[in-house]
């Protein structure tokens, strides 16, 4: 089972989602979380951006099967606020998104400066703090990943960038910063440098800049030995 694999791999959390068919039968994504939970003690990211969703997971989430660690919701963001509401069922961490905000108009945009998603990430930390007494050490902010080969923007620099002032922000002390690794590696080709991957060298290489600024989470497969690059490897 992958589940028991990732977890025996040194998961911390198990990101658990079946794709669409939840919108129309959640009662199976139920059944789903049951069984991940029957199998391993390891907690849950429950990864739907969807408030009814999540609420039908947490339904049957058992905080006794996982030594008591509360499920880690995936994600709050600025344009969907409901979720929120989410806590009053139990507490749990959040996860949350600064790939989007509303802008003085109310209208949803895409972040794409990094003052822009600390600002993102700082309103709903406070209030998560302020509204819900949501601790700082309970929340991941997702500073967005994106693929390297198709950057035009200069979204990877955006994320160091966002993960260095997040960091050094005394509202936001003590957040983790969270970050989909293998999105980097997207759509580039297979070639190898010393038996390693070019994927693998520029998810590393992100990890090389990304954790002495204070990245301390990745979203993705526990297996992959991700790690800083050797010395000497630009």
């Amino acid at each position: 089972d992958g589940r028991v694999d990732c977890a025996a791999a040194g998961a911390q959390y198990l990101d658990v989602t079946v794709g669409p068919r939840a919108y129309k039968d959640p009662g199976f994504l139920q059944k789903v979380v049951v069984a991940i939970q029957d199998a391993v003690d390891v907690p849950l990211c429950l990864d739907y951006p969807v408030k009814d969703i999540v609420a039908a997971c947490l339904d049957v989430y058992d905080t006794a099967k996982c030594r008591g660690r509360a499920p880690l919701i995936n994600s709050i963001a600025e344009t969907r606020m409901e979720m929120v509401d989410l806590l009053d069922m139990m507490p749990c961490q959040v996860v949350v998104m600064t790939s989007e905000y509303l802008d003085e108009h109310g209208d949803a945009r895409r972040t794409r400066r990094s003052d822009e998603v600390v600002g993102v990430a700082r309103k709903i930390v406070g209030k998560l703090a302020n509204d819900r007494g949501v601790k700082n050490d309970d929340i991941f902010v997702d500073v967005t990943v994106n693929s390297m080969i198709s950057d035009t923007e200069g979204l990877t620099k955006m994320a160091l960038d966002a993960i260095a002032a997040i960091r050094s922000d005394p509202a936001m002390k003590d957040v983790h910063i969270i970050g989909g690794l293998t999105n980097i590696g997207n759509m580039v080709p297979k070639i190898e440098f010393d038996g390693m991957s070019l994927r693998m060298c520029l998810e590393n290489a992100f990890l090389t800049r990304a954790v002495p600024l204070g990245f301390d989470t990745v979203l993705g497969t526990p297996s992959i030995d991700f790690r800083p690059l050797p010395e000497g490897l630009d």
